[in-house]
């Protein structure tokens, strides 16, 4: 989701913004990342409209599009209206320190404040680890026979070790 009132300022045409979006979306394949979808407002901000981050209609399109879960969604920028952006589609919001990044009054407060776009992928890869961990916990106790005590009827059994040698 990205806020382009180069459009509407006649700066930008949307045949040169496709021809970037698809440079940038090429940049990602290149690191084996798919862009399912860019979202932008071309209009300019004094317009006030409805589709301009912070406002969070870019976000509920994409939900209805991917039936995303946008409390577990991220939003990562270097302006703090992508936090915000963030903040208000429920998500979490990221600044980076590239760019604009490292100009900005920290109002709202960023979830994470990354120096560029790798370490804000890396934070949000261990974000879902935490939560898959967390939640194989949660499940795992939760079964029957899982308890961590002695009455538990559940034996734990030992395997040795036969796929790998020490040190790999």
């Amino acid at each position: 989701a990205t806020n382009q009132s180069g459009i509407e300022r006649k700066l930008l045409t949307h045949e040169q913004l496709k021809k970037i979006h698809d440079r940038i979306a090429g940049i990602f394949v290149l690191n084996d990342v798919k862009v399912d979808e860019i979202y932008f407002c071309p209009h300019h901000p004094d317009r006030k409209c409805s589709c301009r981050k912070p406002n969070p209609q870019m976000a509920g399109l994409a939900k209805k599009k991917f039936n995303l879960d946008l409390s577990r969604s991220y939003a990562v920028g270097d302006k703090m209206s992508d936090v915000k952006f963030a903040h208000n589609f429920g998500g979490k919001g990221i600044l980076v320190l590239t760019g604009e990044g490292g100009r900005q009054t920290l109002e709202p407060r960023p979830d994470y404040v990354a120096k560029n776009i790798l370490e804000a992928a890396k934070w949000i890869s261990r974000q879902a680890m935490i939560a898959a961990l967390l939640l194989g916990y949660l499940f795992v106790s939760g079964i029957p026979g899982f308890a961590q005590d002695e009455s538990a009827d559940f034996k734990w059994r030992k395997e040795t070790n036969r796929a790998f040698k020490v040190g790999e």
